[in-house]
């Protein structure tokens, strides 16, 4: 129905706001080849707006990709959440969440996984390792886990899958 990119499109660290916005749309282009017409989405990565010099890149990231930090569609009888980790939008989450009720399949699309799960102590994941969100990142993680949501990530440039089995139902991350 679509192509999928988990973010880190483009190294990034280019010079300028043209450049980088030039990188974006040439690597959509090679992504694109053999694929048709299908639908282009992705999530924001750290390097997709990582410009060294005048840190326009996620100024031409938004140029680019214009969407929301939180937005969903459905796919037949699934729903994708897709979330910009580098500024996720909780209540819009919480409410795409919300608004996918009842939908067979759920899918969240993130950059950052949802569960830590690297080991070189780059510990990025949705919506950080900050104290004032411990609440918020429990109660997400509990209605993933009750609507046995399928978490697909990159970040961590390692593949892995991780399944978290509970009385009150299961959460998987894939990360690729």
């Amino acid at each position: 129905a679509f192509l999928l990119q988990l973010g880190d499109l483009i190294q990034g660290d280019c010079c300028d706001r043209e450049l980088h916005y030039k990188m974006l749309v040439e690597a959509e282009k090679a992504c694109r080849k053999g694929f048709g017409d299908l639908e282009f989405r992705m999530v924001c990565g750290n390097h997709d707006i990582r410009e060294m010099v005048t840190k326009d890149g996620a100024a031409a990231f938004d140029e680019w990709y214009r969407k929301p930090s939180v937005w969903s569609a459905a796919e037949g009888p699934d729903v994708w959440i897709f979330v910009d980790f580098t500024r996720p939008d909780v209540d819009a989450l919480f409410a795409a969440l919300k608004a996918s009720e009842g939908c067979r399949h759920l899918f969240l699309a993130s950059h950052a996984p949802i569960s830590p799960s690297d080991n070189w102590g780059f510990y990025w994941f949705l919506l950080g390792d900050e104290p004032r969100l411990d609440e918020v990142r429990r109660r997400l993680r509990r209605e993933l886990v009750r609507r046995n949501a399928i978490v697909l990530a990159g970040h961590v440039h390692c593949t892995s899958l991780m399944e978290w089995k509970t009385s009150e139902g299961t959460l998987t991350q894939f990360i690729a």
